[in-house]
Parts: C-alpha cells; structure tokens; sequence
C-alpha cells in the first residue's frame, strides 16, 4: 500500500510538471497533495472518469492503511482495488499521452472544433 500511494503521488507529480503546476504555493510552502490532485486532474484529468471524483478518496484510502487506521485483514482486502485504481490512473496518464501525440502527428493542435457556419458550411 506504501509503494501504491508513492506511485500515485509520483504520476501526480511528474503530471504537474509537464504541464506547469508549481507543487509549491506562492508562499513556497509544499502544496497539500488534495490541492495538487485537483490542479492536475482539473487540467489534464489523470483519474479515468469512472472515479474521477473520487480521486483524493483512494489517496485517503491508501493513506488509512499505511497509517495504521486499518487491521491487517482489512489492508489485504484493500490492496487489490487499490492496485487497480492506481495502475488505471498510470494508463490513464500513458493514454493521454498517446492521444495527445497522435494528435500532434496529425496536426490537429490549435485547429479547434470544426464550427457550422450560416449557410450550412464548415469553418
């Protein structure tokens, strides 16, 4: 479970730098890993959609256990969903990264939506 929550603070992580979030606030001080998790997400949504509002409760669930909240059985029980919810944010990440090169690939970048224009033409 330690090794699970150290993978999902990493991905969050290096996710933030390749898109510009500072991990720090301006008063330099470390951001909590709630508002780090919501920046990322809100701007390149790294948790799949099937519980991206859930993604700071896997964070706590990881955190629970590791913490001794939770009794050996219950952390056994845990690990598996765990697991696959942190490996889905990992494909998740790999998966936008594919799309997003195919797109550049095809230079699709900057061209924005296709717009229906009066008369029934395209933009």
């Amino acid at each position: 479970m330690i090794y699970l929550r150290k993978a999902f603070e990493i991905v969050t992580s290096q996710a933030a730098a390749a898109i510009d979030i500072p991990t720090k606030y301006s008063n330099g001080r470390r951001k909590t890993f709630k508002d780090l998790l919501e920046e990322v997400d809100a701007q390149s949504h790294i948790i799949p959609s099937e519980f991206s509002s859930n993604g700071y409760t896997l964070f706590s669930e990881l955190s629970e256990v590791i913490h001794g909240d939770s009794a050996e059985a219950e952390a056994l029980t845990k690990y598996e969903p765990c697991r696959q919810l942190v490996h889905g944010i990992v494909t998740n990440i790999r998966n936008n990264q594919v799309m997003a090169a195919a797109i550049d690939s095809l230079g699709w970048n900057g061209a924005g939506p296709l717009q229906i224009v009066e008369g029934g033409g395209a933009a």
